[in-house]
């Protein structure tokens, strides 16, 4: 619901805000204050056409702005999620701005957004029920949800049942159309797959040959090298070169000095120890490099055999992946697909079994969901056409008009539209064709007032919905919008005392005509003020003791009627 409402240099109206109540609230003023100007400004609030005959004189450009309540609503908080905002306090602000060269700047939570992604949101916060605006219920895409919504927890249940069912029917029949391809197509990908299997196994692949055979190439293609690297270091460690000595002989000789040491100073025993062990490991060392040194072997034929094993596996790699270890995994992701295509039939004739299986149980529940729509869609009709008797309509005929769905949908097997007769003889017509103006709104007041527990909308607004209405028919719309009111919130432009008594909250428009300049002006009216204001509506400019009286009256006795209506419904 709208929280606080501002408009700025919009039409007559310089620069206003307005705290507005939750429940019914009512806007009324002179002919000519500007009521209009305010619902017209509430409309490029939620994304009607911003024209720029709107900016008032002398100003580059209007300004309208709202910031709404949101909380508990759920379409809107989806809608919202899914266009990637986030209201964290339960509240979002709706900003636009119409500028003199046709531009309009729109935004969300102070956002920049388009025009169109602002309409989606707007349209789910308001209904504005005047001419010239295109009402929610008026589209029939949103009337089986309103049925839906009629019919409670039964319906719900049922939906969900069969959102379940059709969500794996989906699945199944993607599944199958997946096996069911051309035969020419699945021998041609049958004979690529065992083609490219052969070539796989017949390369012998093992994960750690690449490495190993790299490693020897590595060592054949440096072996000239390697041989004259290990008879230095042999040399040098065992046979030494003369005049030097070897390694093995200078360490021989410090031992046996060591040893002559420890004869005297028996402190420096473990240093010959030490000595002795090194010395026999470097003797080991000296055996393995002569016995590397001894086996090396370049062998040309050896080292062309590494060769051309190197290049089968990178051209196999070339193929089939990157590694060898990514060849062997796509062979068994073609085993797989060989597998799949040889035993498709079997697969087929199981899917289809599933597939026909799925395909009666949401037979059976979308019959079940539709005898219950059908039950609410009864209901719907005889309390409509009560409401609308109410209203001094009694001959209207509304109807909700079922037809079946040719495809499975997660909504069940029914579609389904509003159609309204208005008067004797007429057919039944969808809504969008009934008649436009005060006939309209009160058929949509008649459905809201049916509808109102129901329908997410959170603010509706009504352009003089009881004008030229007299008697017990203006009473009983005034009582029908209060009712509505204690569902969600409720604006109302009137020129009905009757209407404006009925209100939680009652605001007053006038317009001040200054030297340059006239302005439009609202006021919140309370006590004795609002008496005045219903007074002057009873009896016009001429307010006497008489039509104060009146005016109270008809305050106190609306607003017990009003009580006793909310109790009564």
């Amino acid at each position: 619901m709208i929280i606080r409402l501002i408009i700025k240099n919009f039409a007559l109206i310089d620069n206003i805000e307005l705290e507005i109540s939750p429940g019914f609230n009512v806007l009324s003023g002179e002919t000519g204050a500007g009521k209009s100007i305010i619902i017209d400004a509430m409309g490029v609030i939620i994304g009607s056409a911003g024209l720029h005959e709107y900016i008032r004189t002398g100003a580059d450009k209007a300004l309208v702005e709202a910031l709404f309540d949101i909380s508990g609503y759920r379409a809107v908080a989806a809608k919202l999620e899914d266009m990637g905002f986030a209201s964290e306090d339960g509240t979002l602000l709706l900003t636009r701005e119409l500028q003199r060269n046709g531009k309009n700047v729109c935004r969300i939570n102070g956002r920049i957004v388009t025009l169109s992604m602002y309409k989606e949101i707007g349209e789910l916060l308001v209904d504005i029920y005047g001419q010239n605006y295109q009402q929610s219920l008026l589209r029939r895409e949103k009337h089986l949800l309103l049925l839906d919504s009629f019919g409670g927890e039964a319906v719900k249940q049922k939906l969900e049942e069969i959102s379940a069912v059709v969500e794996e029917y989906r699945r199944v029949r993607v599944a199958l159309e997946g096996l069911q391809t051309d035969e020419a197509d699945k021998a041609r990908r049958l004979d690529m797959y065992n083609y490219q299997m052969r070539e796989i196994d017949e390369a012998q692949l093992d994960p750690n040959e690449e490495e190993r055979l790299l490693e020897e190439r590595k060592v054949m293609a440096n072996a000239e090298k390697l041989a004259e690297l290990a008879v230095n270091a042999y040399n040098l460690l065992y046979l030494g070169d003369a005049p030097q000595l070897s390694a093995l002989d200078l360490l021989h000789k410090a031992l046996m000095s060591l040893r002559e040491l420890v004869g005297i100073d028996s402190s420096m025993a473990h240093v010959a120890k030490q000595l002795e062990e090194a010395l026999y490991q470097i003797e080991d060392c000296a055996s393995e490099i002569g016995d590397y040194k001894n086996n090396l072997n370049f062998d040309p034929v050896l080292l062309n055999e590494i060769e051309d094993r190197l290049e089968k596996i990178n051209k196999i790699k070339r193929k089939y992946g990157s590694t060898v270890a990514d060849v062997l995994r796509y062979r068994e992701e073609i085993a797989a697909a060989i597998e799949q295509i040889t035993y498709a039939d079997d697969e087929i004739q199981r899917l289809t079994k599933k597939l026909q299986e799925l395909k009666v149980k949401y037979d059976t529940a979308a019959e079940k969901l539709s005898a219950l729509r059908k039950a609410a869609a009864q209901k719907i009709e005889e309390e409509i056409c009560r409401e609308l008797a109410d209203l001094n309509m009694p001959h209207v005929k509304f109807k909700v008009q079922f037809c079946e769905r040719e495809e499975i949908s997660a909504k069940g097997k029914d579609d389904v539209e509003f159609l309204l007769s208005p008067n004797p003889g007429e057919p039944l017509k969808p809504l969008a064709k009934i008649a436009s103006g005060g006939e309209t709104s009160r058929i949509m007041l008649a459905m809201k007032t049916i509808l109102a527990k129901v329908d997410e909308v959170p603010t509706l607004i009504f352009d003089e919905i009881d004008a030229g209405l007299g008697g017990s028919a203006v009473q009983a719309v005034a009582r029908k919008l209060a009712f509505i009111g204690g569902n969600c919130q409720v604006i109302c432009v009137t020129h009905s005392p009757v209407t404006a008594s009925f209100a939680d909250t009652h605001f007053h428009i006038l317009k001040e005509a200054g030297e340059n300049k006239t302005v439009t002006k609202v006021f919140a009216l309370n006590g004795e003020a609002r008496i005045n204001e219903i007074a002057r509506m009873l009896g016009g400019a001429n307010i006497t003791p008489t039509t104060l009286k009146n005016a109270e009256e008809m305050l106190q006795h609306a607003q017990r009627m009003k009580g006793s209506t909310n109790r009564g419904k």
